[in-house]
């Protein structure tokens, strides 16, 4: 209930991304996300050997800071905000230290993919493994969360929410009637 493995499961195209949310819990001193993706083989003694792009990118949903994959990290063992997406390396890592409280994304997304690095499947696509950890039970519950909707009249509609994790402290969207508003759960 406290780490996100995703082990090639999903295959994505150039310009398709995939995304993961996770809930960080009150207290949490340190929360790790990594990416990795085979890559084929480049031509022998060419200046840039990775030819596929594969990008990392961890954003906290509510006020929007965001953290991509290795940015900070040669200088030290925790990431930094703001930079550009890592476009040299196979595996992508973002670190944080004492993490704010709440509800982040994952995304995983393909700029440029030149060559099918799965060989399996019909189209030029890569696979990739991403393991995130701890989260705080925004993924699994125990007990699970339960949903009941009742209907004592004509036009009432009463909703409960029970198992809800302790310690969340930031509102999100269940459902809604509207079309447009924030992503949530």
């Amino acid at each position: 209930d406290k780490m996100l493995v995703i082990d090639e499961y999903t295959a994505l195209q150039q310009g398709q991304a995939r995304s993961y949310f996770v809930w960080i819990r009150p207290g949490t001193t340190s929360f790790r996300a990594t990416m990795t993706y085979a890559d084929p083989a480049a031509t022998p003694l060419a200046a840039i050997t990775r030819l596929n792009s594969v990008d990392l990118r961890v954003s906290r949903l509510l006020g929007g800071t965001t953290w991509w994959g290795n940015n900070g990290l040669v200088d030290g063992n925790a990431s930094t905000s703001g930079g550009v997406a890592n476009d040299l390396d196979t595996t992508e890592n973002v670190w944080l230290t004492n993490p704010t409280p709440g509800i982040y994304e994952i995304q995983v997304s393909a700029p440029t993919i030149v060559q099918d690095a799965k060989v399996e499947t019909l189209e030029t696509d890569v696979d990739y493994a991403l393991v995130a950890h701890p989260m705080g039970g925004g993924f699994h519950t125990q007990p699970a969360m339960q949903l009941s909707l009742l209907a004592n009249a004509p036009g009432q509609l009463d909703v409960q929410l029970t198992g809800v994790p302790g310690g969340w402290q930031e509102g999100f969207t269940l459902f809604s009637l509207a079309t447009q508003g924030p992503k949530g759960f």
